[in-house]
């Protein structure tokens, strides 16, 4: 009979947690006949885990608003994160008994871990059933709007032109800090466009991959999560990221870097989306 294993929180950006976090718990969990895998993780964040029983984090620190690298904690943060990892382990042993296996971020013995360690990652796109079939491309634009290195996130107008510009169906995702003004621009914007800022979880994200047709935006964790679907993306940055998105490119999406920063003409984008779908 197998133990149980239960991973303890993750609290870092959604990109350290599809390719590094989420394959090495995937590598650990098909390595024995686990009795049951338990993973903690954000709410709406089932559809990472199909292969385990997903629970949501005890209440404490959410991070990933500041960037934080879970390889590389400010030792301000640590007390709070060891008393999330202190709940989980207590309880599991409470639930599991003395045996269930604990793996945390402590469990590491290095604390400079890949960013894409491959481990043993798995297709995120899921089966379609009843896609709409109306024969127009569906594009999913992913924007950036976080205080942290705000250099990269790019004008809401910019956003709005580009959707406008772009054929088919445009579903504009992310989180941004005040979606107000993101509401006002986009007021009275062509019926074709939807945009759903601040209302997707990471499972209503794998959905919509896993149907769309392209993905485009400056390199943030849901064009990383789009790779991981296998959707194709077409992404802007620097030289970083143009070794990133091949590196990672483990389904064989087309992907495209664009290396021209993180401010590109909208004219730019698109006719580099063209080229991408012609």
């Amino acid at each position: 009979m197998g133990r149980t294993l239960v991973t303890t929180p993750f609290v870092g950006e959604l990109g350290w947690e599809i390719f590094s976090w989420q394959p090495l718990i995937r590598s650990l969990a098909i390595s024995e006949p686990w009795d049951k895998i338990i993973v903690y993780t954000r709410p709406g964040r089932s559809l990472l885990y199909p292969w385990a029983e997903v629970r949501d984090n005890p209440p404490g620190p959410d991070h990933e608003p500041e960037c934080l690298l879970w390889h590389d904690f400010d030792k301000t943060k640590t007390a709070e994160f060891n008393a999330m990892t202190g709940i989980v382990t207590e309880s599991a042993k409470a639930e599991f008994g003395p045996d269930a296996a604990i793996f945390s971020i402590a469990s590491l013995d290095r604390f400079n871990y890949p960013f894409y360690e491959r481990g043993s990652p798995d297709l995120l796109k899921i089966p379609v059933i009843d896609a709409d079939n109306d024969n127009q491309p569906l594009i999913v634009l992913c924007v950036r709007d976080r205080p942290m290195s705000d250099y990269r996130n790019w004008p809401i107008q910019k956003w709005r032109d580009l959707a406008e510009k772009l054929p088919g169906n445009v579903k504009v995702v992310g989180k941004v800090q005040n979606k107000c003004a993101w509401e006002d621009v986009f007021a009275n914007s062509d019926n074709r466009i939807n945009l759903d800022v601040n209302e997707t979880t990471i499972d209503d994200l794998i959905h919509l991959f896993s149907v769309a047709d392209l993905a485009i935006g400056g390199s943030t964790g849901t064009l990383h999560l789009a790779s991981r679907c296998a959707c194709d993306h077409l992404v802007w940055g620097g030289e970083k990221e143009v070794h990133r998105y091949a590196e990672t490119n483990w389904f064989g999406a087309r992907h495209k870097v664009m290396e021209v920063g993180w401010d590109p003409e909208v004219v730019e984008v698109i006719e580099t989306a063209k080229e991408m779908q012609a």
